[in-house]
């Protein structure tokens, strides 16, 4: 199953990861990610980007997709990301990216959505 992006009610971009990643998979979602931006502009010019990501359901990654995704977060003009549902094992992923990318004002780990999308609308 492809990977999800869509449009809250919130304002926020929802990202669902689902299965294994890899460079395409996370092009993919970029391309369907910047669709979305493109409406939320539309509909409200000035807010800012933030973004919720559920990467429960996610599989396997790539060093590809690890890099695709860090190279995301150090080019893109965003507000915040916040990701949630992440085991141990990708819980050190995600931080070692996030580490990498020194964003880790911008880009937190959450256990859970709703944690998650308490900071993103704060």
């Amino acid at each position: 199953m492809a990977n999800i992006v869509a449009l809250d009610a919130d304002g926020l971009i929802h990202e669902t990861l689902i299965g294994n990643q890899t460079t395409d998979t996370i092009d993919q979602l970029n391309t369907k990610a910047a669709a979305v931006i493109a409406e939320l502009r539309e509909q409200h010019p000035d807010a800012g980007l933030r973004f919720l990501v559920d990467v429960h359901q996610v599989g396997s990654q790539t060093l590809g997709a690890r890099q695709t995704a860090a190279r995301f977060i150090t080019t893109m003009k965003f507000e915040k990301i916040a990701v949630f549902g992440a085991d141990d094992y990708l819980n050190g992923v995600i931080n070692l990216i996030i580490s990498a990318t020194q964003r880790s004002d911008s880009v937190k780990l959450f256990k859970d959505e709703a944690s998650a999308r308490a900071w993103l609308v704060a």
